[in-house]
């Protein structure tokens, strides 16, 4: 699974998660992803910072820990969950 931040031309910007980048490639190109603010297909993906682990914890320990969830993949590999945020001058 990946997380994407993605924008619409509007300049909303949302995560989505994919199950590879094929999968957003596909999707994106078949217009099947829509800005949940205003219904925009013309998605690209945003700038983002990478995530730097702190503390030399290993990711699936703070799964098992309840601090991470973990993502059921979608029927058909699409997008599993949508966060959006409106963009802030």
């Amino acid at each position: 699974m990946i997380l994407f931040v993605l924008k619409c031309t509007a300049d909303h910007r949302f995560e989505a998660w994919f199950r590879n980048g094929d999968a957003y490639e596909t999707q994106a190109a078949a217009k099947a992803i829509a800005c949940p603010v205003c219904g925009d297909t013309h998605i690209t993906k945003a700038p983002m910072a990478p995530r730097i682990a702190k503390g030399g914890r290993a990711k699936d320990d703070a799964a098992r820990e309840g601090g991470a969830p973990e993502a059921a993949p979608a029927a058909g590999g699409g997008a599993v969950r949508v966060v959006w945020s409106a963009s802030r001058p």
